[in-house]
């Protein structure tokens, strides 16, 4: 029996005007959202943060995907790895306002950041990035993941391909997906998840 071929491919600046959209609510979205800031540029409408937007169409789905090109060490940490784990991780010490702390932690943030930038940890590509600071996903199947993955890796061979915001309680078979197809989980930052339906007071 043959397997259908998962339908994949990138969109850009000077292309984007071909992608024929899907007829579903989620593609619609994405095209409200995503033509603007293929077009006229990230840097348009949101000031920190310099990467490109592109759209990616797998199958019935247009998913943003943002490529960083050259350092992005002064974006925001929703496009930059380095930013996230050394420009954020000081910004949130000094709001700490506890000096013996900014004292010991100083010195291997400069250690670490200096490694970060010889390994080049912003060359990445982010898939379903939409640049909000917590990422909903759509249901993956292992073939679209498994597409993604050798596509983007074809496409862009000197970058790291990147899903941000993943966790066991929110997409957790996503996860697993991404572990079987050689993805390693690297930290990232804790997330508090509440029931809307429970009774909780701030």
């Amino acid at each position: 029996m043959k397997k259908n071929k998962t339908d994949i491919r990138i969109f850009d600046k000077t292309t984007i005007d071909d992608l024929k959209w899907p007829d579903n609510p989620q593609a619609h979205t994405a095209r409200k959202y995503l033509r603007p800031l293929i077009r006229n540029g990230v840097k348009h409408y949101i000031r920190n943060t310099g990467v490109r937007m592109l759209a990616l169409k797998i199958d019935d789905m247009v998913l943003p995907v943002t490529i960083c090109d050259k350092p992005c060490y002064e974006d925001s940490y929703i496009a930059s790895p380095y930013t996230h784990y050394i420009s954020y991780v000081r910004e949130e010490i000094i709001r700490l306002k506890k000096p013996g702390i900014k004292i010991v932690l100083d010195p291997f943030l400069t250690l670490l950041g200096t490694l970060f930038k010889r390994l080049h940890i912003d060359r990445v590509v982010i898939i379903n990035n939409w640049l909000f600071s917590t990422i909903i996903y759509p249901d993956f199947t292992e073939c679209q993941v498994r597409a993604i993955t050798g596509y983007m890796t074809a496409m862009y061979p000197r970058h790291t391909i990147l899903f941000r915001c993943i966790s066991r309680s929110l997409t957790g078979r996503l996860m697993d997906l991404l572990k079987t197809d050689n993805y390693q989980m690297i930290v990232s930052r804790p997330v508090f998840i509440v029931d809307p339906k429970s009774r909780i007071c701030f």
